[in-house]
Order: C-alpha cells, then sequence, then structure tokens
C-alpha cells in the first residue's frame, strides 16, 4: 500500500492548507484510479513544523516540505505512475 501522511492536526500545518492539501491528494489518487493501492492519512504533528505543510510518503520515508494543494497531483503522479520521489518538494535530509 502507497500511503500518504498528511499533517492536517498539528498546530501550524492546518493553517497552511494541509487539509487542502489531503484533500487534494485524495483527487489525485481517483483521477490515477489508484484508490486500490494507494491512500492518505490525516496524522497529528510529523514535527516537521518548519516546512509545513508537510507530506510523508511511505514507504521510503519521502519527506515532502511546503506542499500546496497545486503540487498533489504531480506528487501523486510520481509516486504511482513513475514510482519516484517529487525532487523538487523534497525536504532537505529526506531519505
Amino acid at each position: 500500500m502507497l500511503i500518504f501522511h498528511v499533517c492536517t492536526r498539528g498546530r501550524t500545518c492546518p493553517k497552511r492548507r494541509s487539509c487542502d492539501v489531503a484533500e487534494a491528494l485524495r483527487e489525485a489518487i481517483v483521477e490515477f484510479d489508484a484508490v486500490a493501492k494507494a491512500v492518505v492519512v490525516e496524522e497529528a504533528c510529523l514535527c516537521l513544523c518548519r516546512t509545513g505543510p508537510t507530506v510523508v510518503f511511505m514507504p521510503g520515508n519521502h519527506q515532502y516540505g511546503h506542499v500546496q494543494p497545486a503540487d498533489c497531483r504531480e506528487l501523486v503522479e510520481s509516486h504511482v505512475r513513475l514510482q519516484q520521489p517529487l525532487r523538487r518538494l523534497l525536504a532537505v535530509g529526506s531519505a
């Protein structure tokens, strides 16, 4: 299972539209017909507040920072279709 963890209940990320990011990820998963293999999990703080909104993709522990709803289609395509991280959004030090 491909999992996009999104901080939606921390102190910082929700103020930066992380709930919109989670919804945009869900829409992109449907668009790429990946509902059977990908899921969005809304999380409490992921301890990456400085780079919020934060998305952590598993497997691989790819940490993405400053993710905006407009980035989500590309992020899902990168992992679901291309099976590689989206380098331009990777947080410093991410796997």
